[in-house]
């Protein structure tokens, strides 16, 4: 199935970059097949999605989602809900099949609460900084070896900590929240630069000439609803990378085209994935990705560079 996903993959077309500060964008452009769905945040505004704690006793690591929708649900990896006991992550893409009640994986993003906040969850419009949410990946991918999809909370927590003192934010429960809502409108500001394609799907993201990461959505309506958020992960974490002088040759639209054919023919991995489809893991020494596909075809893949840090 991995070699049907990613040579549909190869078919995209590459737009032209666009830049701003230090960071650059190639666009995706084109159309993957897949299953009509929507997103975590359409679901959810409209009523036809229900995150809550479990029934009959709350537990940091699993929450209850409950699709009352005809359609698919997708939630990416890295989306953060806020309410209940506590703010989660989803430590895993999620594709919630129609009219169904799903246990998802998840992390917590504020160690100093465990009261009820309200019964059910709200879209936080965040994904974790991408240098959170790549650590994240390795470490599912090692524990899926297990059967488990844990992302590591003591390290989720650390990371965390980590952040705020780099933005010298403070929190009464040490919530993510906190630090990305202080500096949500510098990051709106500094990415309205990045405009979406009327079929873009996707893009490759440079940080001071240096690759950062790749996310791709199947359809060109979900990838403009999630882009702002994925963007502002991007952009969050440049503020703290050291800058760097970019050694690499080539334009960003070339090496953006390296990038996709390295991703494509790396080796992958393939598990069951949670709620519908498969959940392919990438084993490559200089990146972290994850994909989750559904009968062959591709609906959100999310790659990015390990060996950046923060």
């Amino acid at each position: 199935m991995t070699i049907q996903v990613f040579d549909k993959i190869r078919r995209l077309d590459f737009g032209s970059s666009q830049a701003s500060g230090r960071i650059t964008v190639v666009p995706l452009e084109g159309h993957l097949p897949g299953p009509v769905y929507m997103t975590m945040s359409q679901a959810l505004e409209n009523g036809q999605l229900e995150v809550t704690e479990l029934d009959g006793g709350a537990s940091v690591p699993e929450l209850l989602a409950r699709n009352k929708a005809t359609v698919h649900v997708l939630i990416l990896d890295g989306e953060e809900l806020i309410g209940a006991m506590q703010n989660r992550v989803l430590n895993t893409a999620v594709l919630l099949a129609p009219n169904s009640e799903t246990r998802i994986p998840v992390s917590c993003t504020e160690s100093g609460r465990w009261s009820k906040a309200s019964k059910a969850f709200t879209d936080s419009d965040e994904v974790m900084p991408f240098t959170v949410r790549s650590r994240m990946k390795d470490r599912v991918f090692e524990s899926l070896r297990y059967g488990r999809r844990d992302a590591g909370q003591s390290q989720v927590w650390s990371d965390i900590d980590t952040m705020m003192r780099d933005y010298r934010t403070s929190s009464p429960t040490s919530a993510l929240k906190d630090t990305t809502r202080q500096y949500r409108q510098s990051l709106d500001e500094s990415t309205q630069s990045f405009h979406v394609g009327e079929n873009q799907v996707g893009a490759c993201v440079f940080i001071d000439g240096r690759v950062a990461g790749m996310e791709l959505v199947s359809t060109p309506a979900a990838f403009q609803m999630l882009w702002p958020r994925l963007i502002r992960s991007y952009a969050m974490d440049s503020r703290r990378l050291r800058q760097r002088e970019s050694a690499q040759e080539g334009s960003h639209r070339e090496r953006a085209k390296q990038l996709v054919e390295e991703v494509s023919t790396a080796t992958w991995e393939e598990f069951d994935g949670v709620g519908s489809g498969r959940d392919l893991r990438l084993g490559h020494d200089r990146a972290s990705g994850s994909a989750l596909a559904l009968e062959g075809d591709v609906i959100h893949m999310s790659v990015t560079n390990s060996r950046i840090s923060a």
